[in-house]
């Protein structure tokens, strides 16, 4: 089993994860990835705190908060161009 853990490519200093199937591990202590983070965008959550809630993600070693909240905030940014309704981008909470 071959496991793709990190594909980045910076564009216009903005971080755009790779969406042609291969996951990046954001969270390792709770195994989350780039696309639950996505999933959990289009099923309402708009901010760290309510990502951390369902997702885990920055509740463990919290080395993970600056990715988690760039991934959140690329996915909300997406929602909006799309003409989802969202809110606030990622305030990231205290560990």
């Amino acid at each position: 089993m071959v496991l793709t853990i990190i594909l980045i490519k910076r564009e216009n200093k903005r971080l755009r994860f790779l969406r042609d199937g291969v996951l990046m591990y954001v969270c390792i202590c709770h195994a989350v990835t780039d696309k639950q983070i996505r999933r959990a965008v289009d099923n309402g959550v708009r901010t760290y705190g309510e990502l951390r809630t369902q997702l885990g993600v920055g509740g463990c070693c919290g080395r993970c908060k600056s990715c988690a909240c760039q991934v959140l905030d690329e996915c909300v940014a997406d929602a909006r161009t799309t003409g989802d309704n969202v809110a606030g981008l990622c305030t990231p909470l205290a560990v």
